[in-house]
């Protein structure tokens, strides 16, 4: 774990009872091995309005050395290993750690490690190449966190809170070093990565790779993990990002445990697994204000006009939300607006539908 010295703590923190958020995938995904033990009873999904704003699309993140990228710092042997098209199949089998090293796939015998995102996008991953929780009869289980094992005996999974934490966990498998990864019951642990470990993982396209950056995104199934590509239909491995918030029915929540962890803010006794009550909105006029807010911001989050000023290449606006695509040529040509062509309304169990 990490050392209490190098811990910080916000002692001005006022914790508040959200009244939405923003998700990879809608509410009804985090069941199962997608809901991480203590983190939210499945009772209050079905207290949470949502609604689905744009197309997120991901790719398959690969360390330097499995693409033979000659642009790698410090540089590969030469000759380098071929830039791999991997299959879905293949990612599966890394993902479930049914591939513990690289030799069915580069010939390596170096281990399989999985630089793994929790909790959103890691449903999202585990729904696409895992069928869970979709697939309820699947006997597929992905790995998840703590699956640590760094002797080479076994595929490794490092858990990461965050998008940059996950790039960092690449960066670092391919250089070496330390690495701060989740993992139940024990927090943040530390752990050190010996230097061109070979790893993989899951980012979205609006994290393109920087000059510095010692990853690269892999073709799937032999499709190049593009923005357009996912627009036009021909790389479905997206998600469509929710906004969600809790009705005026929720009248409960649970605690996360430890000080200040409960409602209201000055609780300082830990309550894992106890239930604190805290009021319902019923305040009409501040329902209105929030109910106004939330449909603004799902309008213009989804608007492709505002997505194309953002310049991100991983999102698009949704067909489902009105938005038409503009395509050259007219009728069965590309896109060229931020709008795809299909969408799996709302249920990222179903598989796309194109619509143009």
């Amino acid at each position: 774990s990490i050392p209490l010295a190098n811990q910080y703590i916000c002692g001005t923190t006022d914790n508040q009872i959200p009244d939405a958020g923003v998700s990879d995938v809608e509410p009804t995904q985090f069941v199962g091995i997608n809901l991480p033990p203590g983190i939210l009873p499945a009772k209050y999904l079905s207290n949470l309005g949502t609604y689905n704003v744009v197309a997120v699309a991901y790719g398959i993140a690969a360390t330097s050395n499995v693409r033979g990228d000659l642009t790698a710092t410090p540089p590969l042997a030469i000759p380098p290993a071929p830039k791999r098209k991997l299959s879905r199949a293949q990612v599966t089998s890394m993902l479930t750690g049914a591939y513990s090293t690289w030799d069915s796939v580069t010939g390596s015998t170096k281990p399989v490690i999985v630089c793994g995102r929790a909790p959103s996008l890691q449903a999202a991953m585990n729904v696409y190449f895992n069928g869970v929780p979709c697939l309820m009869g699947s006997s597929i289980f992905p790995m998840t966190y703590p699956n640590t094992v760094l002797d080479g005996s076994a595929a490794t999974y490092l858990g990461n809170a965050s998008t940059e934490a996950v790039v960092n966990c690449l960066n670092t498998a391919y250089i070496g070093g330390p690495v701060f990864v989740i993992e139940l019951n024990s927090g943040l642990v530390q752990y050190t990565l010996p230097p061109r470990s070979e790893a993989i993982g899951i980012v979205p396209l609006s994290r393109q790779p920087k000059f510095t950056d010692q990853w690269g995104f892999e073709d799937l199934d032999g499709v190049p993990a593009t923005m357009l590509n996912a627009m036009n239909g021909d790389y479905d491995f997206y998600g469509e990002q929710t906004i969600q918030w809790r009705n005026t029915l929720v009248a409960g929540s649970l605690c996360q445990g430890g000080p200040n962890s409960g409602h209201p803010s000055t609780t300082t006794t830990p309550c894992v697994g106890v239930e604190t009550p805290f009021p319902a909105i019923a305040d009409a006029a501040n329902v209105a204000r929030r109910n106004a807010f939330l449909t603004n911001f799902k309008d213009k989050a989804g608007d492709p006009g505002n997505i194309d000023i953002l310049d991100k290449p991983g999102i698009a606006a949704l067909p489902g939300n009105g938005w038409v695509p503009v395509l050259s040529p007219p009728g069965y040509g590309n896109v060229m607006n931020q709008v795809m062509k299909g969408t799996r309304l709302g249920n990222t169990c179903s598989p796309s539908q194109l619509f143009y």
